[in-house]
């Protein structure tokens, strides 16, 4: 079968069923599309690049490989927000002809120190 999201999926229900699963890349199998892509065309282009002495194949990943995936993923998608955050406070400052270094611990005493302060009340 192609790739798609669900291929890992139905690729580990169909091999619990004593299938022999093999899945082959989307990028391996276009190729062999002939023209205007459709369900029959994709069906005729995965028989033919399955028969390929050559063709190579993905294997299929446990759920526990996909969860650390998904972790790393969501990690580096949090870093990458955390950077463009910081950029987007040093460009505030710069525009305010505020100072300030490269960095996160540079930038976040920055932007704390530019932050107006609350009056203080006193209760009695």
């Amino acid at each position: 079968m192609e790739t798609c999201p669900g291929a890992q999926w139905l690729a580990r229900k169909l091999a619990a069923m004593g299938h022999t699963v093999r899945i082959i890349p989307a990028q391996f199998v276009k190729p062999f599309v002939k023209s205007n892509k459709n369900d029959a065309r994709d069906a005729e282009a995965i028989a033919e690049a399955v028969v390929r002495p050559t063709m190579r194949f993905v294997e299929i990943r446990q759920e526990a490989q996909i969860d650390l995936q998904a972790l790393h993923r969501i990690r580096d998608r949090i870093s990458a927000n955390r950077i463009q955050l910081i950029c987007q406070m040093r460009a505030f400052c710069l525009d305010m002809e505020s100072r300030c270094g490269q960095g996160l611990a540079s930038s976040s005493s920055t932007w704390r120190a530019s932050l107006p302060t609350r009056p203080t009340t006193s209760h009695r």
